[in-house]
Parts: C-alpha cells; sequence; structure tokens
C-alpha cells in the first residue's frame, strides 16, 4: 500500500484516514488496494488497540 511495507505502520495509516480525516472505507481501500472489509476490520483492530494502552 502505498509504499508502505509495515503493517503496523499501515493500519495506523487506515485507521488515521477513516477516523481523522473522515475518509469512507471504500475510499481509503480504493486508494489503498484493499478491500473495503479489510479496511473496516482493521479500524477496528486499531481502536480496540487504542483503548487498551489508555
Amino acid at each position: 500500500m502505498l509504499g508502505i511495507e509495515d503493517k503496523t505502520e499501515r493500519n495506523e495509516r487506515v485507521y488515521k484516514a477513516v477516523r481523522v480525516y473522515g475518509y469512507t472505507h471504500k475510499e481509503v481501500a480504493d486508494a489503498s488496494g484493499l478491500h473495503y472489509s479489510t479496511v473496516s476490520v482493521i479500524v477496528k483492530r486499531v481502536a480496540g488497540a487504542s483503548k487498551h494502552q489508555d
């Protein structure tokens, strides 16, 4: 995805695109080459991980 090899970094960027910048899952999926449902799973996982770190 966009020259990113590290999945952790990719997932953080996907999460930010959706939650911070307001892109839809489909927009992020189209730009990244991921399936929109994969984007959804990533956003949920990163959000869940964030809650556990607080």
